[in-house]
């Protein structure tokens, strides 16, 4: 850990400076390895919830399996669920409000 001294004296003079190197950033390979199969994996999970919406809600009132919750609530269970799993995916590169609203229009469709 670098002191606040440290950072903010004036003597002080950077490797490399003379030079013109710039300084090494150190990367964790493993860590963004891992971040990024969580992400890829998240996103196959919001596709595969996407289309498993789609086969249930074509699927008749008969065939379904309930869980004695009200029709609404179960609804906004599965598309809450699923916008909260495609917020984790991609969250960063899509608005929410944009992932939200295309959950939204699916729903409407």
């Amino acid at each position: 850990m670098v002191s606040i001294g440290f950072l903010y004296n004036p003597h002080h003079r950077r490797v490399g400076a003379s030079c013109g190197l710039k300084p090494s950033v150190t990367v964790d390979k493993r860590r963004l390895m891992l971040g990024s199969l969580v992400n890829s994996s998240l996103r196959v999970l919001t596709w595969c919830c996407v289309i498993l919406l789609g086969i249930l809600s074509l699927l008749p009132a008969e065939e379904m399996v309930r869980t004695g919750l009200p029709g609404r609530l179960e609804h906004f269970v599965a598309y809450a669920g699923s916008a909260a799993i495609a917020m984790a995916g991609y969250g960063k590169s899509r608005g929410g409000v944009q992932i939200i609203g295309g959950l939204w229009v699916y729903a409407g469709i």
